[in-house]
């Protein structure tokens, strides 16, 4: 097997696969290697502890846990290695997080959304139906808050081959498709010939999925919040958010 071979550039690339899913040392006792579990952070729980006579505070665990990075992470990693942010506010990832949530719990459950209305839960509202109309009803009231607008238009000099992208599809690729904003775009046909999608599409629809997710927050779209996470070791954490003042 030469240098160049087919081969040796496959064993490259498993290698980097393989090094690239390696856990942290002090969790290989507990936490196996698994390369097909994607990219991941590392984090510390917070617990309350007692602070002065009546107060409490929060400060982190001493026992450290992995948890696989979604589309809102990676986005955060991406913009944080260019000395940015992504653009979206704390809030924000959160609705969309409890969005992703939602639907992926009508849709485990196997039942669509439509039917629910007709189910009926226990007397005392903590039945399985009774939960799931609850989720139902959650989630066709932030599909309103979503919309019908359009989040990128084509232009009729434009290319056939360009597809406008709504609200909710752009909402719904990202919370529940774990798609990246670049993804949506090139898959509706907006990138280029080398198949790269130009910054301002990315910044026009990122402005975009960020008024979406404003509104389903239920309240204009304020000051971007900061989430600051400094208890973990950058080395082990690539998807750790860093601290700024202007948002996730």
């Amino acid at each position: 097997m030469t240098k160049h071979s087919p081969l040796s550039a496959e064993a490259a690339r498993i290698a980097a696969i393989h090094d690239a899913a390696r856990v942290p040392d002090d969790l290989r006792d507990v936490i196996p290697d698994a390369p097909a579990r994607g990219a991941y952070k590392v984090t510390r729980p917070e617990q309350i502890v007692p602070q002065g006579a009546d107060g409490q505070d929060y400060v982190p665990s001493r026992q450290r846990m992995m948890i696989v990075a979604d589309v809102f992470d990676r986005m955060g990693a991406h913009a944080s290695r260019r000395g940015k942010t992504c653009g979206l506010t704390y809030a924000q990832v959160a609705i969309g997080r409890e969005y992703r949530d939602l639907c992926e719990r009508i849709a485990a459950a196997g039942a669509p959304r439509s039917c629910l209305d007709d189910s009926v839960g226990g007397g005392d509202g903590t039945g399985v139906n009774a939960g799931l109309i609850d989720a139902q009803r959650r989630v066709a009231y932030l599909d309103r808050r979503i919309g019908d607008g359009v989040a990128k238009a084509v232009r009729r000099s434009r290319a056939m081959a360009r597809h406008p992208i709504t609200d909710m599809q752009l909402v719904r690729a990202v919370c529940c498709g774990d798609h990246e904003v670049t993804k949506v775009a090139a898959s509706s046909g907006w990138a280029d010939a080398k198949g790269r999608v130009q910054s301002p599409i990315v910044r026009a629809l990122t402005v975009a999925l960020s008024t979406a997710l404003a509104r389903m927050c239920d309240s204009p779209k304020s000051a971007p919040q900061t989430h600051v996470r400094t208890d973990v070791p950058p080395a082990y954490a690539p998807f750790a958010r860093v601290a700024t003042k202007k948002g996730y």
